[in-house]
């Protein structure tokens, strides 16, 4: 969890100058933050993976399979594949609004099923993790 937040910390902060960065008309920042975007969001799947293969013994008790492929898919294709492709296909302002909306659309949804696994479990995956 901890490689996944850092590095999500990282995009996030990238994904901020980028938009600040084209907000304000710097051409030469914002190609540089573009690349770096690029690469922390790639860089990005490896954590993430791992978080999802570490946490998938506690959502198979928690969620059916389908409510897992959902979440799975939702998380890839909002949180890394539509922000890559925006951001890949053009550096226009609208592209980057959407690609770094998209990127926090995906992380809200990584963020609200972990935070809710101590909700939603039952009790006795709770006293193992308190």
């Amino acid at each position: 969890m901890g490689a996944y937040l850092t590095n999500s910390a990282l995009l996030m902060g990238c994904a901020e100058l980028l938009v600040l960065s084209a907000l304000m008309g710097q051409t030469k920042a914002t190609a540089i933050l573009r690349i770096a975007f690029i690469v922390l969001l790639v860089l990005n799947m490896i954590p993430l993976g791992l978080l999802l293969a570490d946490l998938q013994p506690t959502h198979a008790r928690l969620y059916t399979r389908g409510q897992q492929w959902l979440v799975g898919v939702l998380l890839f294709a909002a949180g890394t594949l539509i922000p890559l492709g925006l951001t890949l296909l053009n550096g226009g302002l609208l592209f980057i609004f959407g690609s770094v909306g998209f990127l926090l659309l995906g992380s809200w949804v990584i963020r609200f099923v972990y935070v809710k696994i101590p909700h939603t479990s039952p009790l006795e995956i709770r006293s193992r993790t308190a």
